[in-house]
């Protein structure tokens, strides 16, 4: 018994010292100004204050409380896209798509599931299918990305070589300073093998970008899944953006011909018109509400044969 009682109260002072030494270092940090940022904190998405996004292991950040949900029997399809679905809530092209099937042909329960992601590339974009969508058993996939592909990397990585933090103690820590340091050496220790410069890096290069399309069009393929391609619209780019921008979309037009895909590209309908662009003279990349409309109305007639049943 007393043997019990001096080890239990070892376990206790061991305890106590620890926490103890922790809130002498953590003083130590806060009182130098030493802090590092949270790997979890880092993914999460703020725009005009408000928090839209969450650290996710896989894909780096999701949507908060985004998932399919679609009725027993109907037929599913998802849009596998970035930020230029979502800009309005309820009036991306995905939405306006739904409703125009339930106006062209209501005999049919056809359910269409928004998958756009801010900032979403398309190496996040076959994450997102192959470890969670795919598992909704969807029908058909409007695929379009590109834009964040080619987009320079923030610290000099690509997103392949990423090592986002795995969920364990140290993130359940991730208050403490002291733990943001140690995670901080954990993930500069992963990611020391991949020599880059920052500011030269794009997110996903060319080869990388027709590879991640390739794995989603072929594991698709093997799922029995329809697969739409879309190219990016965009409005009077700078010459060389146009041009890295356009190599991008010379993809998609390459692989829709290849695999026999139907294939949505409005690049001429968008370029000169600033009327579809929520901000033309500073953001290039987000069209409207009439934008979407357009979109939409163009997907209309790929989507139907491959889903409408007579």
């Amino acid at each position: 018994m007393n043997r019990m009682v001096k080890f239990l109260r070892a376990v206790v002072i061991s305890i106590t010292m620890a926490f103890a030494g922790l809130l002498v270092i953590e003083l130590g940090l806060f009182s130098l100004g030493i802090d590092a940022q949270s790997p979890s904190q880092s993914f999460q998405m703020e725009v005009a204050g408000e928090l839209l996004g969450e650290y996710d292991p896989v894909r780096f950040w999701r949507l908060k409380s985004v998932e399919p949900v679609y009725s027993e029997d109907s037929r599913r399809v998802m849009c596998l896209t970035d930020s230029v679905a979502v800009m309005y809530e309820g009036k991306g092209y995905p939405e306006i798509l739904s409703k125009q099937l339930q106006q062209s042909h209501p005999d049919q329960d056809i359910e269409i599931f928004n998958g756009g992601v801010p900032g979403y590339t398309s190496f996040q974009g076959f994450k997102y299918l192959f470890h969670e969508l795919i598992s909704y058993q969807p029908e058909l996939i409007i695929l379009c990305y590109g834009w964040n592909d080619h987009w320079y990397s923030n610290n000099g990585l690509p997103d392949k070589a990423q090592r986002p933090q795995k969920a364990g103690l140290l993130s359940q820590l991730d208050f403490l300073r002291s733990v943001r340091l140690i995670h901080a050496r954990v993930l500069a220790k992963q990611q020391r093998g991949y020599q880059a410069t920052s500011g030269s890096t794009l997110r996903v290069s060319l080869q990388d970008y027709r590879a991640n399309l390739e794995q989603i069009i072929k594991r698709c393929e093997i799922e029995g899944i329809h697969v739409v391609m879309m190219t990016a619209p965009y409005y009077q780019l700078e010459t060389e953006l146009e041009q890295l921008h356009n190599e991008y979309n010379d993809v998609v037009r390459e692989l829709s011909t290849r695999y026999q895909l139907p294939l949505v590209d409005l690049i001429h309908e968008f370029k000169d018109r600033e009327d579809l662009f929520i901000e033309p003279d500073t953001d290039p990349v987000h069209y409207n509400w009439q934008g979407s409309e357009i979109v939409a109305r163009a997907l209309l007639p790929k989507v139907v044969p491959l889903l409408v049943t007579e």
